[in-house]
C-alpha cells in the first residue's frame, strides 16, 4: 500500500481570542479510507514525538492519520505554556472542523499522550466540540484530576516566578519558561474535569492506557476514570512507565486493536 504523506499549515481565526492560529500539520493518508485518527502531543512533545511515530506506523494500515504541533509547540505559532488546557482543547475542535472541511476527512479517533490525554477527555466531554457521536477517544496516560502547582516546583521556583513574573524549568535537556500567569491558572483550574456531559454511547468509546510504573500521571488516576466515566475501559501496560519505554509495541497493540473493535 502506498501512503501520501502532505505536510501543510491549518489557518484560522480563534473565535475565543479573535486572534490567527497558524498549527503545522502532517496528514498520512490511507488511500482506502478517509476516516483519519488525530493524533495529539503531550507538554513537551510535537507531532514528531517519539510516542507518535509507532502508533503512526500502525494506525496507517487501517485508517488515515493526523498529527499536528499544539500552539506554543513544534512549528507552530504562539508561545508554549504549563498551562492552557482551554486553548489546546479549541486546537483539537477548530483542526478538526478545518481538515474535515477542507481534506474531506471525517475524523474518527483522538489519542492524546499525557497532558494532551487530559485534553482528549475534556473534549470528550464537549459534544460541540466534537460532534461525531460515534468518535472514539483515547488517553494515554493522561488523568481526569489535576494536581496544584506547588507538587511539581520548588518553593524557590515558586517565589521567584511570583516575584520576576516567570522562571526556566530544565526538562528533557531543554529550558521551559513557566510564567506565573500559568502557575495561576493551573492554581485555580477545576481540579476535575467535568464528564456529566459524556452519555453512555460515549463512554463506551473511552479508552485510558496507563503504564503500571508511571510515575508522571499516578496510576490512581486510572481508577478515577473508570469510577467517573461508566463504560470507559481501561488497559494496563505491565512494567511501562509514562512514555512507554520498551513497551512500545504493546501500547500500540492494545491502541489499535481496541480502534478496530469500535470502528468496525
Amino acid at each position: 500500500m502506498i501512503f501520501e504523506e502532505n505536510s501543510f499549515e491549518a489557518k484560522y481565526i480563534d473565535k475565543n481570542t479573535n486572534e490567527e492560529v497558524t498549527l503545522s500539520c502532517a496528514l498520512t493518508k490511507n488511500p482506502n479510507t478517509s476516516n483519519t485518527i488525530l493524533l495529539c502531543h503531550g507538554m513537551f512533545g510535537d507531532k514528531d514525538s517519539e510516542i507518535n511515530l509507532p502508533l503512526l506506523e500502525s494506525l496507517k494500515q487501517h485508517w488515515s492519520v493526523l498529527r499536528f504541533d499544539f500552539e506554543g509547540n513544534g512549528q507552530s505559532s504562539g508561545e508554549w505554556s504549563y498551562a492552557n488546557y482551554p486553548r489546546e482543547v479549541r486546537n483539537i475542535g477548530d483542526l478538526i472542523n478545518y481538515v474535515e472541511s477542507k481534506y474531506n476527512l471525517k475524523i474518527v479517533g483522538i489519542i492524546g499522550h499525557s497532558k494532551a490525554g487530559a485534553d482528549v477527555m475534556i473534549a470528550a466531554s464537549q459534544p460541540n466540540l466534537i460532534k461525531n457521536k460515534d468518535c472514539c477517544f483515547v488517553s494515554l496516560g493522561g488523568r481526569l484530576t489535576f494536581g496544584k502547582p506547588e507538587k511539581r516546583f520548588t518553593q524557590e521556583e515558586l517565589e521567584k516566578a511570583k516575584k520576576e513574573g516567570s522562571f526556566l524549568w530544565e526538562r528533557f535537556g531543554k529550558q521551559w519558561k513557566i510564567t506565573q500567569e500559568a502557575i495561576e491558572e493551573r492554581r485555580t483550574m477545576n481540579p476535575k474535569i467535568d464528564i456529566k456531559n459524556i452519555d453512555s454511547h460515549r463512554a463506551q468509546r473511552i479508552l485510558h492506557v496507563h503504564g503500571t510504573i508511571d510515575t508522571s500521571t499516578p496510576t490512581e488516576e486510572a481508577s478515577v476514570i473508570e469510577k467517573e466515566i461508566k463504560g470507559a475501559e481501561i488497559k494496563w501496560i505491565e512494567g511501562a512507565n509514562h512514555f512507554f519505554d520498551g513497551k512500545e509495541k504493546e501500547m500500540v497493540d492494545t491502541v489499535v486493536s481496541w480502534l478496530i473493535q469500535k470502528l468496525k
